[in-house]
């Protein structure tokens, strides 16, 4: 999930200005993500109290895939922003959702060596991802692939975390 967050948040603003947005319009396209994922943060990290992580954090990826592809779609300052909203709310909603769900499934007794294990292979998806956007563009003059393969990727997520179940302890065998 971190390379279908940091990679469109490194390469929001040149894909803006290449779409013709203004450079200044551009940083407050990033700024609204920002501000919006802190408002995911705490509306989505609240309502999971009551509903459970489990069923948030699938809605989450899927609310970061559809933007993706509208993403690629996106050509004037208004479909940037409608982007940023939407996209910033479920990055940010997912944050508090991926320790809850850790803590539900594995316990509170591993807790900091499984998400430290989880955070750093999300680190290394966050610092390929931008770098594949990068390279990708350099070769096509153009985002679209880089935005469809992370789009595509985070639809994986959903799908994958809307499946996810909690494993039985197994019995020794005696």
């Amino acid at each position: 999930n971190y390379m279908a967050t940091i990679t469109p948040m490194i390469h929001i603003v040149p894909y803006a200005t290449d779409a013709g947005i203004s450079p200044m319009v551009a940083a407050g396209i990033i700024a609204t993500i920002g501000g919006f994922s802190i408002l995911g943060r705490l509306i989505l990290g609240a309502i999971s109290d009551r509903v459970g992580a489990k069923n948030l954090l699938p809605l989450t990826f899927i609310g970061e895939a559809v933007m993706l592809f509208f993403l690629i779609l996106s050509k004037d300052a208004m479909m940037f922003y409608i982007f940023a909203v939407i996209f910033g709310f479920a990055y940010g909603g997912s944050v508090p959702l991926i320790p809850a769900m850790t803590a539900s499934y594995f316990g509170l007794g591993s807790m900091g060596a499984i998400f430290g294990t989880i955070s750093f292979a999300g680190v290394l998806g966050g610092a390929l991802g931008p770098f594949m956007a990068g390279y990708i563009y350099d070769v096509t003059k153009k985002y679209t692939i880089a935005f469809l393969t992370i789009g595509i990727l985070a639809s994986v997520a959903a799908v994958l975390s809307y499946y996810l179940r909690r494993l039985e302890p197994r019995k020794a065998i005696s």
